[in-house]
């Protein structure tokens, strides 16, 4: 009786993708794979620093009290999915009051985009934002204090 060849050695387990990653390329040497985790850090990294974005956002009241006591807040306000080969992106957060709500997200959807194509190497297939509050600026105009401040005269 012979043994039927096979290319693989026997014993190895074929490795499976991990659910929440997606793999970017093969090479001679190993497969490049990125985690949901790490796209969530380049747009909350960069979504942060467009002008006009206050903070992330929790999707709930119960995830807010569990961001006081976590420092991976970023992922209970962005959501990564995989839609084929493509990442589709969904982002919770408040603007700042004052601000023109469409001009700042859609600056937040192309600063993300640009981003995770150029940093991780994986196309965007939708940058999806919801502008959950506004929070008030503290303004220090001293024409706004001086009319606040108005003594009443004797």
């Amino acid at each position: 009786m012979t043994a039927a060849h096979t290319d693989k050695p026997t014993g190895v387990i074929e490795p499976s993708l991990p659910e929440d990653s997606a793999l970017l390329e093969t090479t001679q040497i190993g497969e490049v794979i990125v985690s949901k985790s790490a796209i969530a850090a380049v747009v909350r990294k960069y979504a942060l620093g467009v002008e006009g974005v206050s903070r992330l956002a929790p999707a709930r009241l119960v995830d807010g009290l569990a961001d006081m006591l976590s420092k991976r807040n970023y992922e209970r306000s962005i959501a990564i999915g995989f839609d084929g080969d493509m990442v589709v992106v969904d982002l919770i957060m408040i603007v700042n009051f004052g601000y023109k709500i469409v001009d700042v997200v859609k600056e937040v959807q192309n600063v993300v985009k640009e981003k995770i194509e150029s940093l991780i190497g994986i196309k965007v297939k939708r940058v999806n934002v919801f502008v959950k509050e506004l929070d008030e600026l503290e303004f220090s105009d001293p024409a706004e204090e001086s009319d606040a401040e108005v003594a009443p005269q004797q």
